[in-house]
């Protein structure tokens, strides 16, 4: 499947709201955020997320131990910092994404794939450690439905309520994801199968609901 290529406007004051975020994440103490991020993903991905502490995380993002507790006391709470991350990084790539409801959050969710695709190990990792760790999977659950809510927002359509469509993204997500991380091709067309099967089946519901049945 193509990804599209037609665009449309979105607000100005959340595209610059956006990108104004993502040049604060490059530089001063977000800069050293994203480091962290980074140093993370990277530690997980070459050892697994067990092989993730606060230390070697601080050794890995050249940052004072200090730095890394001010921001979380537990490897765990790293997790959203990664997800809230990667969400601005996506967001950035697509401040005009295309099209209808469906082709602009398909646009959305690809350029979040594109994104975990940088780091695939790394994510896998925290993916495979949240099948087991219930702590964790609620700390990443609540980050991917943070994510979902801005994702919605920033589709800016006229979709049914925000939460609901939150929820029924971050389902699509999981969907997708579940593709994605079996995906082995270049162009990740299993992964971009799958988020449009996905997609189409809440553009029904969100009709059905549109329509008061």
């Amino acid at each position: 499947m193509a990804r599209a290529k037609k665009k449309h406007k979105l607000d100005s004051k959340r595209v610059a709201g956006v990108r104004a975020e993502t040049a604060r994440q490059k530089g001063g103490s977000q800069g050293e955020c994203a480091r962290i991020c980074a140093a993370v993903l990277k530690i997980a991905g070459e050892g697994g997320w067990s092989s993730v502490t606060l230390d070697n995380v601080a050794k890995g993002a050249r940052v004072t131990l200090a730095s890394v507790k001010k921001r979380a006391k537990t490897p765990n709470e790293l997790v959203p910092l990664i997800v809230d991350g990667m969400t601005l990084e996506a967001l950035a790539e697509t401040a005009s994404p295309s099209g209808d409801a469906h082709d602009a959050l398909f646009e959305l969710m690809m350029a979040r794939f594109d994104v975990l695709q940088e780091h695939r190990a790394g994510v896998l990792a925290i993916a495979d450690a949240a099948r087991r760790d219930g702590a964790l999977a609620v700390a990443l659950g609540r980050a991917v439905f943070r994510s979902m809510s801005k994702t919605v927002e920033a589709a800016h359509f006229d979709l049914p309520s925000p939460p609901i469509m939150a929820a029924a993204l971050a389902a699509v997500y999981g969907w997708a994801f579940f593709a994605w991380r079996r995906d082995k091709t270049l162009d990740m067309s299993k992964t971009m199968a799958a988020l449009d099967r996905a997609l189409k089946l809440v553009g029904k519901g969100v009709e059905i609901v549109k329509r008061g049945l």
